[in-house]
């Protein structure tokens, strides 16, 4: 996973940020139709190109502590995903609404190097077609499953910062 990242801290308790980031994930594909034993193929490559903006609450207002600026925070963004020409099944990872609670720390170095780490849950609503539920042996089974759930992608990111001055 790589990105850009801007910040904009006001000097109080709240900081904005923006991020265009790119992940190369994998995923498996599953056929229906086929037997259960031969339907999951993979995994193959799945990228996701996404925009979001955060809203962050600095824990210690706008001064730091010990040169540590620990914050809470909240995203929305938008992901979209590439196409995986192995998969036939209908399904596409297509355009997600992203969610995104986040929890980090700034690291002060100096006045305009900074080092910080966070971890965001990244989640988005995936969207199976209907023929992953229909059928004598579907792949969901529709008693217990949905055409759509909510899913959670935890990640650890570092960033090393130069911060411009506006005097």
């Amino acid at each position: 996973m790589a990105g850009v990242t801007l910040d904009l801290l006001f000097g109080g308790p709240i900081a904005i940020s923006f991020n265009g980031w790119y992940a190369g994930l994998e995923r498996f594909v599953k056929q229906p139709g086929l037997p259960a034993d031969e339907r999951t193929s993979g995994p193959f490559p799945q990228s996701v190109t996404a925009l979001d903006g955060n809203v962050q609450l600095m824990l210690t207002g706008g001064k730091t502590w010990h040169r540590m600026a620990p914050y809470l925070g909240v995203g929305i963004g938008i992901g979209f995903g590439g196409t995986v020409p192995e998969d036939s099944s209908g399904y596409s990872f297509g355009v997600k609404f992203i969610v995104q609670p986040q929890a980090g720390i700034r690291f002060f170095v100096t006045d305009r190097i900074v080092l910080s780490s966070e971890v965001r849950d990244v989640i988005w609503r995936l969207g199976y077609p209907q023929t992953f539920l229909i059928g004598d042996d579907p792949i969901l089974d529709p008693r217990t499953n949905k055409a759509s759930e909510w899913t959670h992608h935890f990640v650890l990111r570092f960033a090393l910062t130069y911060a411009f001055g506006i005097d």
